[in-house]
């Protein structure tokens, strides 16, 4: 070995979708204990074990596809009015695969704020239409009352699509198309409240998909057919926007 190390790889033989491999499972490798790792001289063949451990926090998700979560709008900072209304971030959801998928409504689609604004503030959630401009936030998917009571000085947003009765055809994405969501506040904002955005951690952006659009099954070792609905896909993609600050 050389005195600069080596890089150990382990992968995981994933097989196609529908042969063997169950969608949304997940891996995590590590080193726990610094006996799992031993070594031995070349000319001496004497063995010691390795010093140190090795316990990533990282986990790999089996998807169908590739869905994709990334940051849109602000990308620096910039400012906006007190009023009701204001745009505050702007993100987007691709779908690179080929099968349409759902935005979830039995997790929720869960916001990080790290700004700091009045507790009498609360916030909404639109979309485009599929294949829209970010400019377009026609589509209401949760409301003020539907965000788990998040406020400006709340540290997380999670808006509840089921609650707020989002149809299923408002929160598809077929595959090659994007939606642009956009977060609004509802209230009236104090002269210098902040707002930063971000989607912190992989499971706050979440999807399904369906079977009978994939052409085959995605728990083949509960089952072979093909008319399942397969929950809590995660999309890749941890983006965060820039700071929005509200002025007179």
């Amino acid at each position: 070995m050389p005195t600069t190390g080596s890089t150990i790889y382990v992968k995981g033989d994933v097989p196609a979708g529908g042969s063997g491999v169950t969608l949304a499972d997940d891996f995590k490798f590590s080193i726990a204990a610094a006996a799992d790792i031993i070594v031995k001289g070349s000319v001496s063949a004497a063995t010691t074990t390795a010093t140190g451990t090795a316990v990533p926090t990282a986990i790999s998700y089996v998807a169908p596809q590739s869905v994709v979560v990334s940051a849109v709008s602000p990308v620096s900072a910039t400012q906006v009015g007190l009023s009701a209304g204001q745009v505050v971030g702007i993100f987007q959801v691709t779908n690179n695969g080929t099968a349409p998928i759902y935005l979830s409504t039995t997790t929720k689609f869960t916001v990080t704020n790290g700004g700091s604004a009045t507790n009498t503030l609360k916030f909404e959630l639109y979309a485009s239409a599929q294949g829209g401009s970010q400019s377009d936030a026609s589509i209401t998917l949760a409301t003020s009352t539907t965000s788990g009571g998040a406020t400006g000085a709340s540290s997380t947003i999670p808006f509840d699509l089921n609650a707020s009765g989002a149809s299923e055809a408002n929160r598809t994405i077929n595959g090659g198309s994007s939606r642009f969501l956009t977060v609004k506040t509802n209230g009236v904002a104090v002269n210098n409240d902040t707002f930063s955005l971000s989607v912190s951690a992989l499971g706050n952006v979440v999807y399904y998909v369906k079977e009978s659009d994939l052409g085959y099954s995605g728990a083949p070792f509960t089952n072979s057919n093909i008319s399942d609905t397969l929950q809590t896909m995660k999309t890749s993609g941890v983006p965060t926007l820039g700071t929005v600050t509200a002025k007179t």
